[in-house]
């Protein structure tokens, strides 16, 4: 059986198996109706870039991103051995962070280039359903900590937390930073926290339902 004899219903009950990343590669641009069910099929896009090949991001950032990006409702950077200097080749498809409008979750993974993890920051207020950030490993020197602490906590979307590094200092943390109205998950696993600390965690956060240190 050819695959192009398949009914578009047995088609998109199959997408339904396949990450959309493996969807893009293989079925994008095919032919008008693989382009076709492709619409239907990812109405929201969650691009997970952990482990993608350049080759792949480029179909990606260069032809899938600039007529779809209202679509992406998640997505993963990593500056991890696999992929190094991703969140600076990112920024390279002549396209802008805040062009995500319907942006709800982003994680990043060990960004090793300050100037990029601040920029998307800042990008993030500008983003009206953004609700979601995790970070995993933060490049900053310590003096910048506090300022870039600042910038988080005035997205005012933000819902859900999470930074991962154990060599994040949360003494710096707290110092004169402002109140967070939408905060309500907030996660540092990796981390210690003094009594004055957590004191001045839980004043920043009032709407804080869930912490996790």
């Amino acid at each position: 059986m050819e695959l192009e004899s398949l009914t578009n219903e047995l088609f998109l009950e199959i997408f339904d198996y396949v990450n959309d990343l493996d969807l893009l590669r293989i079925f994008y641009n095919l032919n008008f109706r693989s382009d076709r069910l492709l619409s239907i099929s990812i109405r929201n896009f969650h691009l997970h870039f952990r482990s993608i090949s350049k080759k792949d991001m480029d179909l990606i950032c260069g032809h899938v991103f600039p007529i779809r990006m209202h679509k992406i409702v998640s997505l993963d950077l990593s500056d991890d051995d696999d992929t190094p200097y991703q969140s600076e080749q990112f920024f390279k498809y002549n396209f802008r962070f805040y062009e995500f409008v319907g942006l709800e979750r982003l994680s990043l993974h060990n960004i090793r280039i300050p100037v990029v993890l601040y920029k998307i920051i800042i990008y993030l207020r500008s983003l009206p359903h953004f609700t979601r950030l995790k970070i995993d490993q933060i490049h900053f020197d310590i003096d910048e900590v506090p300022v870039f602490i600042e910038k988080i906590w005035s997205v005012s979307t933000l819902t859900y937390l999470s930074i991962l590094d154990r060599d994040f200092p949360s003494c710096l943390f707290m110092s004169d930073i402002m109140i967070s109205l939408s905060l309500k998950h907030v996660c540092f696993m990796e981390n210690y926290f003094s009594i004055d600390q957590l004191m001045r965690l839980l004043k920043c956060t009032p709407y804080l339902e869930k912490l996790s240190i």
